[in-house]
């Protein structure tokens, strides 16, 4: 399986995330992850996002299983370096891009539902996910 990012790219991308938000304990970091990549709802934003991916648990409108997510930082994914870890198994991802003719608090997005592995960045702490990288994607 080849990837279609560098690892050296994903580590990359993992540390400028960790260090925008090193002010954050882990705890403050995971609540943070779930909130924006496990189920997104109107109201939770006071602006219209450029795009967010939310991993959904089916591929309509059931939030994901937050342990299932979690787990992927424990033994249902794989340590690849530093702190990434791939999934094992795939979830739904909801990739939605913001239409720039839309305007808070009216905001509105395009949307495209892939089945796909994810690969997740990882507090050492305590092992839950902090931070979520979607442009990666696992090749035959």
């Amino acid at each position: 399986m080849g990837l279609l990012l560098s690892a050296q790219l994903l580590s990359a991308l993992f540390l400028l995330a960790l260090s925008s938000s090193s002010k954050e304990t882990p705890e403050e970091r995971f609540d943070k992850f779930k909130l924006q990549h496990t189920y997104n709802q109107p109201g939770e934003f006071d602006y219209c996002k450029r795009c967010n991916s939310v991993i959904m648990g089916n591929k309509f409108t059931r939030p994901a299983n937050i342990r299932d997510v979690r787990n992927v930082c424990r033994e249902e994914g794989m340590h690849k370096e530093d702190n990434l870890y791939w999934s094992k198994k795939q979830f739904y991802v909801n990739r939605c891009i913001w239409t720039q003719n839309s305007v808070y608090p009216n905001c509105e997005y395009r949307s495209v539902t892939l089945h796909r592995h994810i690969i997740l960045g990882t507090s050492m702490i305590k092992f839950n996910p902090i931070h979520f990288i979607y442009k990666a994607h696992f090749t035959n």
